[in-house]
């Protein structure tokens, strides 16, 4: 193992000393142990897929049964809705309130004419202000849906999922130029499930079909949520930079698959923006304007500078 000149050298080192060498070397290799464990125990997690939930187990408001089911025949205004409920010993939390006049919707009557008859699960229904416009432009609105499971009516609230278009590194971004990318980013969203990303005209209204045609980047892109219902920027369109100036206003729809796939279902999807257009592209590149500005500014002066030097006789 050593050459016998090696030995001597070894052995002329004192006794306390290659104690401590040798100590060194076990505790290096003992971290070296550690590390390569922790190594191998953080690659298998990130290899592992997430756990796919179609419908998470949400925990309900509240319940119920009985007389309190003959409500859903009816529409009836905020106030007496929260009477019969609570009159049931079903209070509704306050978060759960919601200010203005709300109209619960059936499916047989108002629902069926706004989402065709396509819309939405058995025995499900939205309870929503009669002024949608306000509720759309409201991103903290709740929306309750009501179940019915196991011969009970669970109500549940959710909140609208936010979609944001922004840049690579996140920053909200809501115009963009030939040669620009366009990345969006979302939060709200169903935990640990799978999205579709589809540019398409604005405006996209509830229930509306998607189609790929329309989709400017001529690409699907595909997004998984996080555990906690989020994802990051994702790039949807690398705009051509030859590609004329339009202002064109797009909308951006982060569409769940499974039930409904290719329409706009606001129980399950994100929309990018529901008041106006989430994008305008093809726009002018402000840089380039602006280098055009600043060209333009110098010769004019120049002009001017020479036509003074001129009046002087020089």
């Amino acid at each position: 193992m050593f050459s016998h000149s090696e030995e001597a050298r070894i052995l002329q080192i004192p006794m306390s000393e290659r104690i401590k060498i040798g100590k060194w070397i076990c505790i290096r290799i003992l971290m070296t142990i550690v590390l390569l464990a922790m190594t191998s125990s953080s690659v298998a997690s990130a290899l592992a897929a997430p756990e796919e939930k179609e419908y998470p187990a949400l925990e309900p408001l509240f319940s119920m049964s009985g007389a309190a089911e003959e409500l859903l025949n009816e529409c009836v205004i905020s106030g007496e809705l929260k009477q019969n409920f609570e009159a049931e010993g079903f209070p509704l939390p306050e978060h759960a309130r919601l200010k203005k006049e709300v109209t619960m919707l059936r499916k047989e009557g108002w629902m069926v004419n706004q989402f065709s008859k396509e819309a939405l699960i058995t025995d499900e229904w939205l309870i929503i202000t009669e002024d949608r416009a306000s509720m759309l432009e409201n991103e903290d609105q709740i929306i309750c849906v009501i179940r019915k499971e196991n011969d009970k009516l669970n109500v549940y609230n959710r909140f609208r999922p936010v979609v944001i278009s922004c840049n690579k590194d996140g920053d909200e971004i809501n115009e963009f130029a030939p040669g620009e990318e366009v990345y969006v980013k979302g939060r709200r969203f169903w935990p640990c499930a799978t999205y579709q990303v589809l540019i398409q005209d604005n405006p996209v209204k509830w229930w509306d079909a998607l189609l790929i045609s329309e989709d400017p980047s001529g690409n699907l892109e595909q997004i998984r949520t996080t555990i906690s219902g989020e994802f990051g920027p994702t790039l949807i369109w690398s705009i051509p930079v030859d590609a004329p100036i339009t202002h064109h206003e797009y909308d951006i729809i982060v569409d769940k698959q499974g039930l409904g796939a290719f329409r706009y279902n606001p129980l399950f999807d994100g929309l990018d923006s529901a008041t106006c257009a989430g994008i305008i592209a093809p726009v002018p590149d402000a840089s380039a304007f602006a280098l055009f500005a600043s060209g333009l500014v110098l010769v004019s002066a120049s002009f001017l500078f020479g036509r003074q030097r001129k009046r002087n006789g020089g």
